[in-house]
């Protein structure tokens, strides 16, 4: 049963609602701020609205979270603070700062208390003001069409000096409140500031300003967010990292910088309007006023010798007219003649309009007259414009004002007037504008310039100072490693597959190659004819490939990628903007370099490139890379350029070089150093089917298979396409580019080749091989073979029984359509139990008791071993090697059950930072990387288990007074129904605490509160395993506690061994944990950790520490 209830949201603590479902009557009296119940007798002891209503609450939070952290977009980039715990944080604030009265204008907005890393700090009346904000269509990621809520736009006014102080005070009030920044040391940065804004200056140098100030601290946070890139997170100790930060921004040179006194500037004498107008040089004056640079070089005058001015009809066709007499004979049939566009912007009730020279270009020229109020675009005032223009595009400005939101006042503003304010365009009505204009001019022909992306633009600073934590890598929680996606496979193929029996799927598929041979036979005489019109080059790279028969299988079957074929015929272009792949996502990643750009410096960079093209000091290497390129010459894939004048003169040249891996040599082409990359603009998202997808494929197959009541032993194959990229094609406009120097060994200099086929090396062969990948993967989906697709390398699941005719039916696919694969290589085998790919084995074997395992390949552990055994054996490690190390290391982590090993990389992150003299190893990194041997040499596999479904809660807290130093810990474990399945309450005395804190700890809840955790998860761990129950998520409310845990380690030292310990823990007993923070005042377990009674929690569910609770922390 699902229950809604409409509620006041600041409301945290009403059980109410569920009370009154759940046959609850609420007694009056409390008990230490945690409301009490009496049950009645016709619900049973453990099934309570306020577990219920807590677990709803702690799922609506972690989905919430989820959802941020999966799609950024949906959500505001910061964690938004409960309406609980920000009002427990203001009262704090009021108790602590006596004698500051916060409210009115010193009361912080919620929503800068949110979003204080925006920095908008306004008050709460200004956003108690703020009418709700307009709704508006996204899209998400998946494609849907949500209404979603804008973000309500409030701008602070700091205007004088004291708005300012006042904005900043908030800030202060705010950052004090997340416990970023106290509010002591706050206040003590701005009233230095203002402190020296109000000193005297000495005599010539004007006072400072607020513009001053108002850099000088932009200047400051800058400097700290550079200063803070260790973390801005309270340590367990309290201590705040940016306070110290902040105190040293007065002593710093180049923040104080901008608080020095500028010299005055004298304001010019006043002119009477005689001298403005003409000055002072008489019948000179005749023909020297303003005009554009083509008007007068043209010929055309300002005014006559009479001091009038000239109408622009006179200077458009020489007619003796002057403005005031109001006449423009022909201006309208010269502007059309000249093509110019052009608009004039007054205030709507400027004089202006009225004017008889005005009215005179009327009754020549029609514009379009659009009227708009600037507040609809951005403005803080209701400024009504009228805009007379020829862009009919500028109509969509038209905007009247519909009074849904606050206006500025007008009048006196600080030392000025508010219409000064008000003379600048607002941002978002230039950008309309821009945007307008440039749509018409493209329709008139024009060449749309190149965008760029918010991320390749400089960052301008807001008129308050921001501090923002930016993310490098995706917005995925860091506890999950593996998230099991499905891009390709969706869920319905996989039950068909499941569904279909044997024989009928057999049948479907004889069906569907009986037809189209006998198409691909009808296709024979078009598809020679189509090969024959080829030039040589793309005849032989496309050669044995049927086109015309896939172009017609993919438009039956329809494939939503209408334009492939025709593409790989014609080839794919390495500069430009990349064809729109329907069958992809869509992305934009805009060209930096235009063509023009790229061919204007050819010839010295093709030079350049010449020069640079030598040995790599490996005789065995270079000759490698020369006989592989010989090999690409006489398959047609390159061809060498004898006229090497020309090809320095025309088109671009690349360098090509060897890269080893593993026991074999790849030929890399190096477009990014030509600039060829920065060339081409991605319109196509690239996407692959890793490891993850394909161990999440298989376990969707098992329990398709079990609803089914079928065996679900599963066998798979690789399948890789051979030499991928060389099956395709370059565009004739692109083989300019398509040149690459390369080393010969025989020679010892450069020798310049032309190539015919996609590079390895170049953006766009990554797309156009992408959209061919996938399309070949699609037709094999369509007869139900279970395919996941990583570039080049495919993976083939089947059931038992059918898995020799799902091999059959793959490679019949692609000897249908003419795509070669490696018939010989290591992945030429038959469907088997356990194959290896993408560096990693897939394990089936137990794929009949619904587990997949996936394990690192014993070539990958050999390689590990014998590289980190020769580091250890040298004592040192450069910074290069470090840096591939590390990489390769947490590829094989994780590819192993459990976070044991994670914590081991720190210590090579530090070396890779600190830089040490000679990299020599310190006994930190020693340890870890021998421990990091023996689990990637013994550690047990990645498992997944289509088996387990139910998720399990488990609510963790601890309390702590520092009054007597004594504490407590508590946790409860409830079902995914909301049921307490079992609790325990467990009181430390002073002696207990002052084993767990250091001898000058005085506050120790962050390690309480990771002791709560180590203590519920070893209570219940055989529990789990008993229940065979894997999936836990556990809530709890410290941020310390909790980022210790999912880090696995901690500078404090007793942190650091409670989350190895739990890491631990979680391996031997295969628990898959998902760590939450929940508000205090919504988490279960705060009662029994306080050794408060609850009626929820019951006595017959109520156990005892089975273990020693320092026995855990030994």
């Amino acid at each position: 049963m699902l229950r809604f209830f409409i509620q006041d949201p600041d409301v945290s603590e009403d059980h109410a609602p569920w009370a009154e479902v759940a046959w609850y009557n609420q007694a009056a009296d409390t008990n230490e701020g945690v409301s009490c119940y009496e049950m009645s007798p016709v619900e049973d002891s453990y099934h309570s609205p306020s577990c219920a209503s807590n677990l709803h609450a702690a799922g609506t939070s972690l989905v919430a979270q989820l959802r941020a952290d999966a799609d950024p977009a949906a959500d505001p980039s910061t964690r938004k603070l409960p309406p609980g715990e920000r009002a427990a944080r203001l009262e704090d604030q009021r108790k602590r700062l006596v004698g500051l009265q916060i409210e009115g204008p010193l009361e912080c907005a919620y929503s800068t208390l949110d979003l204080f890393a925006g920095m908008i700090c306004v008050s709460r009346n200004h956003e108690i003001m703020n009418l709700k904000p307009s709704k508006e269509l996204k899209i998400d990621s998946a494609g849907s069409v949500n209404v979603r809520e804008t973000a309500p736009t409030m701008e602070c006014q700091i205007h004088t000096e004291l708005e300012c102080q006042q904005a900043m005070q908030r800030r202060a009030l705010a950052m004090d409140a997340v416990g970023l920044i106290s509010f002591e040391v706050g206040m003590a940065w701005i009233n230095s500031l203002f402190n020296i804004m109000t000193q005297p200056v000495a005599p010539g140098f004007a006072r400072i300003s607020l513009v001053q100030l108002l850099r000088t601290d932009r200047v400051a946070f800058a400097r700290m967010s550079e200063l803070s890139r260790g973390g801005i997170r309270p340590s367990a100790a309290g201590v705040r990292p940016l306070d110290n930060i902040l105190k040293t921004m007065r002593d710093d040179s180049s923040v104080m910088f901008y608080m020095l006194p500028t010299l005055a500037m004298h304001a010019p004498p006043k002119r009477t309007w005689d001298e403005m107008t003409w000055g002072n040089k008489g019948k000179e004056a005749f023909g020297k006023g303003k005009l554009p640079e083509a008007l007068r070089k043209a010929g055309c005058v300002a005014m006559d010798r009479q001091g009038r001015r000239r109408c622009f009809g006179y200077n458009l066709d020489g007619s003796l007219s002057v403005a005031n007499t109001g006449s423009a004979p022909a201006a309208r049939a010269k502007a059309k003649s000249f093509a110019v566009e052009w608009s004039l912007e007054q205030p709507h009730r400027s004089l202006f309009w009225k004017t008889v020279w005005w009215r005179a270009v009327l009754q020549h020229l029609r514009p379009y007259f659009i009227f708009f109020a600037n507040c609809m675009h951005g403005g803080a005032r209701p400024k009504r414009t009228c805009l007379a223009t020829s862009v009919s595009a500028l109509v969509a400005l038209s905007r009247e004002c519909d009074n849904q939101h606050t206006h500025f006042s007008w009048g006196k503003c600080g030392l000025g007037w508010s219409t000064t304010a008000e003379v600048e365009y607002p941002h978002e009505l230039c950008k309309l504008w821009s945007q307008l204009l440039i749509m018409h001019l493209v329709k008139q022909g024009a060449i749309a310039p190149i965008q760029h992306s918010a991320q390749d633009q400089p960052h301008a600073f807001s008129s308050v100072s921001t501090l923002t934590q930016t993310r490098k890598s995706p917005a995925l929680m860091p506890e999950f490693k593996h998230v099991q996606s499905l891009t390709a496979l969706k869920p319905p193929d996989l039950k068909a597959n499941a569904q279909m029996d044997l024989s009928d799927l057999i049948k479907m598929r004889t069906v569907f190659f009986n037809h189209w041979t006998q198409r691909a036979k009808a296709l024979t005489c078009e598809e020679k004819k189509l090969h024959q019109s080829l030039p040589t080059h793309r005849r032989e790279i496309l050669k044995g490939k049927r086109l015309l028969l896939m172009k017609e299988m993919l438009t039956e079957l329809g494939y939503r990628d209408v334009t492939l074929v025709d593409d790989l015929i014609s080839g794919f272009s390495l500069v430009g903007q990349t064809p729109d792949a329907a069958a992809l996502p869509s992305t934009f990643q805009p060209a930096f370099l235009s063509e023009d750009d790229l061919l204007h410096e050819r010839r010295d960079a093709n030079l350049a490139i010449l020069h640079s093209t030598q040995s790599t000091g490996d005789a065995e290497l270079d000759h490698e890379l020369w006989t592989k390129s010989q090999e690409e010459v006489n398959k047609g894939w390159l061809a060498k350029i004898d006229d090497l004048k020309d090809a320095v003169n025309n088109g671009r040249i690349s360098r090509r070089f060897p890269l080893r891996q593993g026991g074999k040599v790849r030929c890399v082409d190096n477009y990014s150093e030509s600039q060829i990359n920065d060339s081409i603009t991605i319109t196509s998202k690239v996407t692959v089917d890793g490891p993850d997808t394909v161990a999440a494929s298989a376990a969707e197959t098992i329990k398709a298979l079990q609803a089914e009541g079928k065996c679900t032993k599963l066998k798979a194959r690789a399948l890789d396409l051979k030499s991928a990229y060389r099956q395709l094609p370059i565009s004739d406009s692109s083989l300019k580019y398509a040149r690459l120097s390369i080393f010969n060994p025989e020679s010892q200099k450069a020798e310049c080749f032309q190539q015919y086929a996609v590079p390895f090396g170049a953006r766009a062969s990554v797309v156009a091989f992408i959209r061919c990948a996938r399309a070949l993967q699609w037709l094999a989906l369509q007869i139900y073979l279970i395919v996941t697709c990583y570039f080049d390398d495919y993976c083939n699941m089947a059931p038992d029984q059918g898995s020799d005719n799902a091999e059959k039916a793959l490679t019949m696919l692609f000897d249908l359509l003419g795509w070669s694969y490696d018939r010989d290589g290591p992945k030429s085998g038959s469907m088997s139990e356990s194959i290896s790919l993408l560096g990693v084995v897939l394990n089936l074997s137990q794929s009949g008791e619904g587990k997949v395992l996936i394990e690192n390949t014993a070539s990958r552990k050999e390689e590990l071993k014998e590289e980190i055994s020769r580091f250890l054996a040298a004592g040192r490690i450069n910074q290069p090697e470090t840096s591939k190390l590390k990489g390769r290391m947490t590829f094989a982590e994780g590819q192993l059950f459990g976070r044991v090993c994670r914590a081991l990389f720190n210590a090579l992150g530090r070396h890779l930072h600190e830089h040490p003299p000679g990299g020599l190893l310190d006994d930190d990194c020693r340890a870890s990387m021998t421990l990091f041997l023996e689990y990637i040499q013994h550690g047990r596999p990645r498992a997944v288990d289509a088996q387990s479904k139910t998720t399990f809660f488990l609510f963790t807290d601890a309390h702590f007074e520092t009054s007597t130093f004594t504490g407590g810990i508590g946790a409860v474990l409830v079902d995914n129904q909301g049921k307490v399945v079992q609790w325990f309450s467990h009181m430390l005395d002073r002696d207990n605490c002052r084993q767990i804190a250091t001898s000058d700890e005085e506050q120790i809840i962050t390690e309480l509160e990771a002791v709560g955790v180590l203590a519920a998860i070893n209570q219940w761990k055989s529990w789990f395993c008993k229940k065979q129950q894997k999936h836990m998520v556990c809530f709890l409310d410290n941020e310390g506690a909790r980022g210790a845990i999912l880090r696995g380690r901690s500078h404090n030292s007793l942190l650091n061994a409670i989350a190895h310990q739990i890491c631990e823990t979680e391996d031997i007993n295969c628990i898959f944990p998902w760590y939450a923070r929940i508000p205090s005042i919504s988490n279960l377990a705060d009662p029994p950790s306080r050794g408060i009674p609850h009626p929820w929690l019951v006595a017959d569910k109520e156990v005892k520490l089975e273990a020693n609770l320092f026995a855990c922390l030994a």
